[in-house]
């Protein structure tokens, strides 16, 4: 425990664990540091040359608020990393609620890092204070939301990767909707047949198929080649639909989000006008001290 300028403790690190401040809470503990009372030291981890805070943002900025120079901090010996992984598990049994928004943002802030990802849904849920059916839930929400750069396909009877931002160039666009395609010559040699799928050079590492696998008769070729419009087809169809529930699930959130940001301005707004009345009160009782004390004097 000592007390460190509050010029020397860094909040730009990440280790911030809420969506947002509750702009109510700290103006209610700057009142309470101007009324004398003492707040519970904030957490910080010193990595050899700064401090990183990591538990106590409403009491840092209450600080802040009236202007004071020190605070009481719980120094620990650790690196940003370190004051992030406690910053997420913060608040979780003591201190101000955290908002289901504030949870989501801490499961979140471990799932995007390369190796806090790998935990399992349980150590995670241990770490932030929260389920592990919480976790799991915005796991799999993630991995469902991250668009795919390949798929496997197969033609002519091989497998070959697919980059999916391929799919349609380099092809002509056709009817899906006609299922017979024009008869073939009743003699094609393999020599004269010609591949109806123009295959660019960069992309063919992408397509896949072979001079070799394309030199096939040309009803094979067409009948190969509606069936295969036909798949992209209805894989670009399932990439749509696929883009709009995820525009729609985008915009749920927000709507959520600024639901939460609504409440907080309101709370903001109530504890802003509850801290005006009584300063009005303590205006008016001054007041009429004054003109008692003036009174006794003449």
């Amino acid at each position: 425990m000592k007390q460190l300028g509050i010029n020397e403790i860094r909040i730009d690190g990440g280790t911030q664990p809420r969506v947002h401040l509750n702009e109510g809470a700290v103006s209610e503990y700057a009142e309470a540091l101007t009324d004398g009372d003492k707040l519970p030291a904030v957490t910080v981890f010193f990595d050899g040359s700064e401090y990183w805070l990591a538990d106590g943002f409403h009491r840092y900025f209450a600080h802040k608020t009236i202007g004071a120079l020190k605070i009481d901090a719980d120094v620990r010996s650790g690196s940003r990393r370190d004051a992030v992984l406690h910053s997420v598990g913060a608040n979780a049994s003591h201190g101000l609620r955290r908002t289901n928004e504030d949870k989501r943002r801490a499961v979140e802030t471990l799932l995007a890092d390369e190796e806090w990802s790998k935990w399992s849904d349980r150590e995670i849920a241990r770490q932030c204070g929260v389920s592990h059916p919480f976790v799991a839930d915005i796991r799999s929400n993630l991995v469902a939301g991250a668009a795919p750069e390949t798929r496997t396909v197969e033609r002519n009877g091989k497998v070959y990767e697919q980059r999916v931002s391929k799919i349609g160039k380099g092809m002509p666009k056709s009817d899906v909707s006609a299922p017979q395609a024009d008869p073939a010559p009743a003699s094609v040699s393999v020599a004269d047949a010609e591949p109806t799928v123009p295959i660019c050079a960069e992309d063919a590492d992408d397509f896949g198929p072979s001079d070799e696998e394309l030199a096939f008769h040309e009803e094979k070729e067409r009948a190969d080649q509606a069936a295969y419009d036909a798949l992209v087809e209805a894989a670009m169809s399932d990439d749509r639909l696929g883009a709009a529930l995820h525009t729609v699930a985008e915009q749920a959130e927000e709507i959520a989000r600024l639901k939460a940001e609504l409440r907080m301005v309101k709370e903001s707004r109530d504890s802003y006008m509850s801290g005006k009345n009584e300063a009005i009160r303590m205006v008016k009782s001054l007041q009429r001290k004054l003109e008692k004390f003036e009174k006794a004097a003449a």
